[in-house]
């Protein structure tokens, strides 16, 4: 583990947490025994309408020391954006 960050926030759900965790991938088949920096940003929520049921979305993006994809990181955010819950029966 390279590093992780939690934060408590209230969209899309009223109880969601935001994750960011970065671990050093040292099993990648194509790098050759390289260390590979693997980026993992998602949304975990309880549903609004039911305690027992939660949602966990996130993107990753795996590469090597350079910073990562600012293309990337827009759409993947875009994603985390688009969760919206509806209704359970």
């Amino acid at each position: 583990m390279v590093g992780q960050e939690f934060v408590e926030v209230n969209s899309p759900a009223p109880e969601c947490l935001r994750y960011r965790i970065k671990v050093a991938d040292r099993g990648a088949p194509n790098a050759k025994g390289e260390s590979l920096m693997l980026e993992i940003s998602g949304n975990i929520c309880l549903h609004p309408n039911s305690r027992k049921h939660f949602v966990d979305v996130n993107y990753s993006e795996r590469g090597g020391p350079q910073p990562s994809s600012m293309q990337l990181r827009e759409e993947g955010e875009a994603f985390l954006r688009s969760l919206l819950f509806t209704q359970i029966n």
